[in-house]
C-alpha cells in the first residue's frame, strides 16, 4: 500500500525534498486533487503506478536521473496535458506508463538509448498527435502502445532495430 494512496483531499501541488531518491509503487494513487507534483532531480528510481489516477494531476516533472518509466506511472493521468518530456536517460517505457493520459498533446524528443516501449504504454492518448518517429536502437514495441492515439497523422517510422511488431 502506497504511503499516501488515494488520499484524494490532497490539493494543489505536492514538492518533494531534494535527495529523495526512490519513490515507492503507488505511492500516490488515486489522490485526484493534486494538480502538480514538483520532484528532485535526486530521484533515480518511481515504482510502478506511483503517481496512477490522479486525475486532476496537470503537471509533473520526470526526473533527469531515471533511467526507466515504470509500469503505470502515469496511468489515467488525463488532466496531464501539454508536451511529455522523456528523459535522455531513460531506456524502457512500462506497460501501461501513459495509458488514458488524453491530454498529452505531444513527446518530446525520444530519449536516444531507448531500448523498449511497454504494452498499451500510451494506449488512449487521443491529443497525441502529428507524426510518429521511433529512434533507431529501439528494438521492442508492445502490444497496443499506440492503440486509440487517433490523433496521430502522417507518417509513423520505426526503425530497423525492431524485429518483430505484436499483432
Amino acid at each position: 500500500t502506497g504511503a499516501f494512496q488515494y488520499c484524494e483531499a490532497l490539493s494543489g501541488t505536492i514538492i518533494l525534498p531534494q535527495g529523495l531518491t526512490e519513490i515507492r509503487p503507488y505511492t500516490f494513487q488515486g489522490c485526484s486533487g493534486v494538480l502538480s507534483f514538483e520532484l528532485p532531480e535526486s530521484i533515480v528510481t518511481i515504482g510502478e503506478g506511483a503517481f496512477s489516477e490522479c486525475f486532476m494531476l496537470e503537471k509533473i516533472n520526470i526526473p533527469e536521473n531515471l533511467t526507466s518509466i515504470p509500469s503505470r506511472m502515469l496511468y489515467q493521468c488525463e488532466s496531464l496535458e501539454g508536451k511529455l518530456e522523456i528523459p535522455d536517460k531513460v531506456t524502457a517505457i512500462g506497460d501501461s506508463a501513459f495509458y488514458g493520459c488524453i491530454n498529452i498533446t505531444e513527446i518530446g524528443a525520444w530519449p536516444p538509448n531507448l531500448q523498449s516501449i511497454g504494452a498499451e504504454a500510451f494506449r488512449g492518448c487521443y491529443s497525441l498527435s502529428g507524426e510518429l518517429y521511433l529512434p533507431e536502437g529501439l528494438t521492442n514495441i508492445g502490444a497496443a502502445a499506440f492503440y486509440e492515439c487517433s490523433g496521430l497523422t502522417g507518417e509513423a517510422v520505426v526503425p530497423d532495430s525492431v524485429s518483430e511488431l505484436p499483432g
